[in-house]
């Protein structure tokens, strides 16, 4: 195998590894946010270390809503460097989040696959990215965890609007919950060997 060959393999083990491991944990903050007891039952998990952004949202059964994201990574970072973590909540109502819960329903996202690869990684292009998306649903009968791989546009107004049906509809409404449902509550600078990567996986 030539050089190209063992990164995308070594690339694609790590990938794979994240799938069953990942950040499926809510960070907490060094100062009170109100985080809810149990666990989320929707789960986004954004990475794209290379260009040092990492997020999570999470939506609990009451509505509550936590989202974080860092800026500022890097893949080999020194003690002094520090990354920006922003914090952002808010709360959907009951009807908002049974509409949600609907249309995961109608768009069949329990019989979604739990990996999708963007054609543009393969080996042949000559293209590899570390960005993924993973989305989490466990409610009542939904209960599937599917990842996108490599769908990264650089320069690109909308990264992610290349992601296959019905992925890329779902994290849409995900997206529109953040920008419409949430405001920032603080904000906080932290040592990078603090900051929770997720390819990592560590708390």
């Amino acid at each position: 195998m030539d050089g190209r060959t063992w990164l995308y393999a070594g690339l694609l083990l790590v990938v794979v590894a994240l799938m069953g491991f990942g950040v499926w944990f809510v960070v907490r903050p060094s100062q009170p946010v109100s985080i809810p007891e149990g666990e989320p039952i929707i789960i986004m998990d954004i990475s794209y270390v290379m260009g040092g952004e990492q997020s999570q949202l999470s939506v609990y059964d009451d509505g509550t809503i936590i989202y974080w994201k860092d800026t500022g990574l890097k893949t080999a970072p020194s003690a002094e460097e520090t990354v920006t973590r922003v914090w952002r909540t808010g709360k959907l109502d009951a009807e908002d989040l049974a509409d949600f819960i609907e249309f995961i329903e109608i768009v069949g996202f329990s019989e979604l696959d739990e990996y999708y690869q963007s054609p543009d990684t393969s080996l042949e292009s000559g293209v590899i990215s570390d960005l993924y998306c993973t989305i989490s649903v466990n409610n009542g009968d939904i209960d599937n965890k599917v990842m996108a791989f490599g769908y990264f546009i650089p320069d690109s107004e909308n990264p992610y609007s290349e992601l296959p049906y019905p992925f890329g509809e779902i994290y849409e409404e995900l997206d529109s919950i953040i920008q419409n449902s949430t405001e920032e509550v603080y904000r906080e600078e932290i040592a990078m060997d603090d900051a929770v990567t997720i390819h990592e996986g560590a708390e």
